[in-house]
């Protein structure tokens, strides 16, 4: 979608609407919003608080940037499943009882995460989440590169460690932080069989 210089926040979600083929009603459901408070959004009446952005972003899978009037690819990553995300959506667990929440599915880039059975092109489960713990495996954004590594989070650094002992481990300091984004916790994988 090409951004127009005049867009409001209306505007985008209306685009947004139209382009997932979701009406009010469901964008209300998924997010949790009252739908009159949905409605007062599309008129401009009124502007969501930044946790209702992020939930209107998140329910029409669009970059939270893009929904804010900046001028950034709508899309959240080329890396991401196309569709409509459910509100709720959960895959099973080892022990095929507790279930586990995640946000969204993306697919492998390649195949540095081999050492836990991921690989490239397989789907990998995210829960959406800006910071893990240290020593947890999550998809990082790097610039514009997609990276499944484990993190782990120093004082002024972080070092992205790659689940291939072949890949090298890189470690960003200061001003090279700004270029790392923790896009969330890797839940689980689904491999294809051929």
């Amino acid at each position: 979608m090409n951004n127009k210089p005049n867009e409001t926040l209306p505007d985008r979600i209306k685009a947004a609407l139209a382009i997932r083929k979701m009406k009010q009603i469901d964008l209300a459901f998924r997010t949790g919003i009252h739908k009159a408070n949905v409605s007062s959004y599309l008129s401009g009446r009124y502007v969501p608080k930044s946790e209702n952005l992020r939930k209107i972003a998140e329910a029409l899978a669009v970059n939270l940037e893009w929904l804010a009037g900046m001028d950034v690819p709508m899309d959240p990553s080329p890396f991401l499943h196309s569709g409509t995300p459910d509100p709720v959506s959960y895959i099973s667990s080892d022990d095929g009882i507790s279930p586990i929440k995640y946000s969204f599915c993306l697919t492998a880039p390649d195949d540095s995460a081999e050492d836990l059975r991921i690989l490239k092109g397989d789907t990998v489960y995210i829960k959406e989440q800006p910071l893990v713990e240290s020593g947890d495996v999550a998809a990082v954004m790097k610039g514009k590169l997609l990276l499944i590594r484990r993190v782990y989070i120093e004082k002024n650094s972080i070092t992205l460690v790659p689940c291939k002992s072949s890949y090298k481990p890189l470690t960003y300091t200061d001003g090279e932080l700004d270029d790392v984004k923790i896009i969330g916790k890797v839940v689980g994988f689904a491999s294809s069989i051929e």
